[in-house]
């Protein structure tokens, strides 16, 4: 085989990689706002002992971390989009429609980080987020539905055992 071609495989399986770490990312938080908000706590081992953990890094860093991530995550399902619709892959009016949806939801990012509408909203983003890259995984990243939500499970362990390590060593 030619070695442009395994250029070209490696910078793919790069690009799905950046995004879905970022959407990892995402899932950690939203998973972790929800259990905040029911009333439990994560709880981490740390110095030989069980501590309850109210926020991974810091209260306001936690929403800047968290908003970054969707705004990767939609900076990279706007690009793929729009080339899509340009190119013919989907109807005008669908990806008319999903490019607003991407900017009501960067929108609505920002509406959080300033405080104007509550945390809950990054959650829903980012669950609308991980639906949408999973069901047009594979005209956005190339990836069968399957594929990417196996590698998006092994990003998130992955940051769920980087936020215990932390946990422990600080």
């Amino acid at each position: 085989m030619d070695t442009s071609i395994f250029g070209r495989l490696s910078k793919v399986r790069l690009l799905i990689w950046v995004s879905v770490v970022p959407l990892a990312i995402c899932l950690v938080y939203s998973l972790f706002y929800l259990i905040s908000s029911l009333g439990y706590s994560l709880f981490i081992f740390s110095n030989r002992s069980i501590v309850g953990l109210t926020s991974i890094l810091s209260p306001s860093l936690d929403f800047a971390v968290w908003g970054v991530a969707i705004f990767l995550i939609l900076a990279r399902v706007g690009y793929d989009l729009e080339l899509n619709v340009v190119k013919g892959h989907f109807r005008p009016v669908l990806g008319t429609g999903l490019i607003v949806a991407v900017c009501g939801m960067a929108i609505g990012v920002v509406a959080v980080i300033l405080g104007f509408i509550s945390v809950l909203a990054l959650v829903l983003i980012s669950i609308v987020v991980l639906i949408m890259c999973v069901l047009f995984s594979f005209d956005f990243f190339g990836v069968g539905s399957l594929r990417f939500l196996f590698r998006l499970l092994i990003a998130s362990l992955v940051v769920g055992l980087l936020v215990e390590l932390a946990g422990f060593l600080f």
